[in-house]
């Protein structure tokens, strides 16, 4: 019997939900409290990107510093040459 906890790691492949944070970790909200940025993310071989499709290649800086994250962590990156903290919402 498996008595390991079963954790999913970002990889190639890994389609990801991932939600804007500020500073101090919260999840970044509008003024009327619904969640500011919330998106799909999944990690794909350089031949098979596609933006449109949410489909972003493995070796772009946001790719490569989201790879080998769990689901919770809060990673620092930039997507579109700007700046961001995102929380890894889930992974699958």
């Amino acid at each position: 019997m498996n008595l390991l906890p079963k954790t999913k790691i970002v990889l190639v492949g890994s389609g990801l939900i991932l939600t804007k944070v500020n500073e101090d970790g919260t999840t970044a909200r509008h003024f009327d409290g619904t969640i500011a940025m919330q998106f799909r993310y999944v990690i794909v071989p350089d031949s098979e990107a596609d933006a449109i499709s949410d489909r972003y290649s493995e070796s772009l800086p946001a790719s490569q510093a989201l790879l080998g994250h769990l689901v919770g962590d809060i990673v620092e990156t930039t997507i579109d040459d700007m700046p961001i903290r995102v929380r890894v919402q889930s992974i699958d």
